[in-house]
């Protein structure tokens, strides 16, 4: 079983302050009583940020199934992205859990 809480800490000091905005866990990992093959992760960046984030999600994607076993698959998004697809995103995320 995932630890959703050793999740949120460890995603929240990998992601780079300066750079992401918000952080949400969302997906089958928020199921109870289900053993995840993934977790699934909304990252809101700065727009002006883009060419940091191949390297940033590259990062945590390798060191997040090191730490935890499991694939990291995440969305990433600059804040105009972000409110272009925002019918969706409120759909995708109205049960995730906010990291940051």
């Amino acid at each position: 079983m995932v630890d959703l809480n050793a999740v949120s800490h460890w995603l929240n000091n990998r992601l780079t302050k300066s750079l992401v905005t918000e952080v949400w866990i969302f997906g089958s990992v928020l199921q109870a009583n289900h053993e995840p093959k993934d977790v699934d992760v909304f990252v809101k960046y700065l727009d002006g940020r883009s060419k940091f984030i191949p390297n940033l999600k590259r990062d945590v994607q390798s060191g997040f199934a090191e730490h935890f076993g499991v694939p990291l698959h995440t969305l990433c998004l600059n804040h105009s992205e972000s409110d272009e697809a925002s019918l969706f995103l409120r759909s995708a995320l109205r049960n995730g859990l906010r990291v940051r």
